[in-house]
């Protein structure tokens, strides 16, 4: 078992008042990650029973977080 952490976008408001990437050096123009290919990825690398958190920008501006 493993545990990783993904950051599939970096979209957000920038409004959170406990925001950490506001003051940043992230660079938030490199472009998302589509969820069906951490959806292929992850299985092939991931041992059954890993834990995986997803971080980055606001996940529900994230297309196919559910699904993902």
């Amino acid at each position: 078992m493993m545990h990783v952490c993904i950051f599939p976008t970096w979209e957000c408001q920038l409004t959170c008042t406990s925001c950490s990437i506001r003051n940043s050096r992230i660079d938030r123009t490199v472009a998302g990650v589509p969820w069906e290919e951490w959806a292929i990825a992850l299985p092939r690398v991931l041992p059954g029973g890993s834990i995986v958190d997803i971080a980055g920008g606001e996940p529900l501006l994230y297309r196919g977080l559910v699904d993902l």
